[in-house]
């Protein structure tokens, strides 16, 4: 997986993935160290501007693998387990832009200088690294269902329906504060649970159909996060301290279309999937709050929509090993992101590649 861009409004415009959440401001930084009592590391003559806007680029990057299980008892109950095990690393650059050379009227040694004071501004903010990475585990997916399997049920060749119900159980660390890039391995530690339908069925020979649907909710819970005191970015939030966060819901849906043993067990695959995300909730639960936090864009941002396109190979072993009761099976797959039908808002544009193989037996 990686993932260089974003959409962040509603004119579809491609920006760097480090301005998500806005566009880092330097005067705004500088801002909300001196709202929590620190000095301003600004020369006076540069803290007349009104904003200090930096150009940025960044990635992230991931690998990992999936690691599930499922057990089909009484012929229709099933219960399974899922987690995933990840590398992600991800980076963040500031570009000097002409803006800036032309608001503080820098001459020859002013990109040195520039880039000098906002490292101050960042150390001072308690900002480690513009540099991360993490290897570990995701959030650990339980789950019961009712399952109906049928041959030649209705007018379909073969139908398979699944309900599910699950719980997710976060057992990664939390998030790392001080790495304005660091990215969450599954929903902020929150548990979670949902309901989901999976539907698959084949409707001739090698010509099969499917849907796949998920509502998850979260739990809220009182945790350690960066809060914005002047409008600065919330990953560069001044104040760190006990926020409560209810997250909103989140609701995909992914219909799709698969062409089995088009040739000698190779088939093609594509599917369409949209993810939305509500609103999450914020309140400040620091003891002393004298000083406030700016929590209303935090809870703007939160919500977001993504869509992608995935098309895939998929090759059927079955003919080749001979197997009658099983039938494992290879995939490679690539998401593509688009914008479709929803307005994608927030969200990473991230390009991912996947393979793997499915045994069932």
């Amino acid at each position: 997986m990686t993932a260089h861009d974003c959409n962040v409004d509603l004119k579809d415009r491609a920006l760097p993935i480090t301005d998500l959440f806005g566009r880092y401001d330097m005067i705004k930084a500088a801002q909300a160290l001196v709202a929590i009592g620190k000095d301003n590391p600004l020369p006076t003559s540069w803290q007349s501007p009104t904003t200090l806007e930096w150009d940025t680029r960044g990635k992230v990057q991931g690998q990992g693998i999936w690691f599930g299980f499922e057990h089909i008892f009484k012929e229709q109950w099933l219960v399974g387990a899922k987690i995933p095990f990840m590398h992600l690393n991800s980076q963040l650059e500031f570009l000097q832009n002409d803006q800036l050379v032309q608001d503080l009227q820098l001459g020859v040694n002013g990109n040195v200088s520039l880039h000098k004071y906002l490292n101050e501004i960042n150390q001072a903010l308690g900002i480690r690294s513009y540099q991360w990475q993490r290897t570990g585990f995701g959030d650990l997916d339980l789950y019961v269902g009712w399952s109906l399997v049928e041959d030649y049920f209705k007018k379909f060749k073969h139908f398979d329906l699944a309900l599910k119900i699950g719980v997710l159980c976060p057992v990664s660390d939390m998030l790392d504060l001080d790495y304005p890039t660091a990215v969450p391995f599954g929903g902020y530690n929150h548990r979670g649970l949902y309901l989901e339908a999976d539907w698959n069925c084949e409707l001739k020979d090698d010509w099969h159909v499917g849907l796949w649907a998920n509502l998850t909710g979260r739990q809220a819970k009182v945790q350690q996060r960066r809060m914005p005191v002047a409008k600065e970015l919330p990953q560069f939030g001044a104040l760190v301290g006990d926020a409560w966060v209810e997250p909103g819901f989140t609701f995909g849906i992914s219909p799709y279309v698969w062409l089995s043993d088009l040739q000698d067990g190779l088939g093609a695959k594509a599917s369409y999937t949209i993810i939305t995300h509500g609103q999450d909730f914020w309140r400040d639960r620091r003891i002393d709050t004298l000083l406030t936090a700016q929590l209303s864009n935090v809870i703007k941002n939160s919500e977001w929509a993504s869509e992608y396109l995935t098309v895939g190979l998929v090759y059927e072993l079955q003919p080749v090993m001979k197997l009658t009761s099983s039938v494992p099976y290879l995939y490679l797959n690539l998401d593509i992101p688009v914008k479709m039908f929803v307005d994608t808002v927030g969200a990473a544009k991230a390009y991912r590649l996947a393979g793997g193989f499915e045994f069932n037996f």
